[in-house]
């Protein structure tokens, strides 16, 4: 079986999620791929270069690529409530597993707050288009993003209770001026 540098990191994403970093080494992920670590490693220089492009795959995933898919696909003005309504119905397994694995790995904790940065400040945008101050914007989103943490800590079947409607009630109260 001949493995691309996708197929590598599409399992190492799923083996983070269901398994946690621990389990993220080249012999264990080769044993549970059926190949040989030689595999591996011609795709990656060593496990520090497959976790980098492991984590750099997560950032893709789960920011860059819901980014492109609001302003592709969501009017301006429903841009926020489409992202809420995400962030509050897709499995958080694989973003508490990161945020585990950050609490071992600073080079992983560095660039999950490059992340957080990067997400804070796109809802921070996403809220100054609503016409809000940047000061209220930039508290805002900074309250957003902190409700989505505590989503991800209590775990996707309590979160589950939010019904879309009560979702869109809270971004709009949150989007208007007062």
């Amino acid at each position: 079986m001949k493995l691309s540098r996708g197929d590598w990191l599409a399992h190492g994403m799923d083996v983070l999620a269901k398994e946690g970093f621990d389990a993220l080494k080249a012999d264990l992920l080769a044993k549970s791929l059926g190949v040989s670590r030689g595999s591996f490693y011609w795709h990656f220089k060593d496990i520090r270069a497959f976790h980098a492009a492991l984590i750099e795959e997560w950032h893709q995933r789960a920011t860059q690529q819901v980014i492109d898919w609001l302003e592709q696909g969501a009017e301006e003005s429903r841009r926020l409530n489409a992202l809420v309504q995400r962030a509050w119905t897709v499995s958080s397994r694989t973003e508490r597993a990161v945020r585990a694995w950050a609490t071992h790995n600073p080079e992983i904790a560095s660039r999950i707050e490059a992340v957080d940065t990067q997400r804070i400040g796109y809802i921070a945008d996403l809220l100054e288009s609503a016409g809000l101050t940047p000061k209220q914007a930039r508290a805002r989103a900074l309250f957003i993003a902190s409700a989505y943490l505590g989503r991800i800590v209590l775990g996707d079947s309590r979160s589950a209770g939010l019904p879309a409607k009560e979702l869109e009630t809270i971004v709009e109260l949150l989007q208007s001026g007062a």
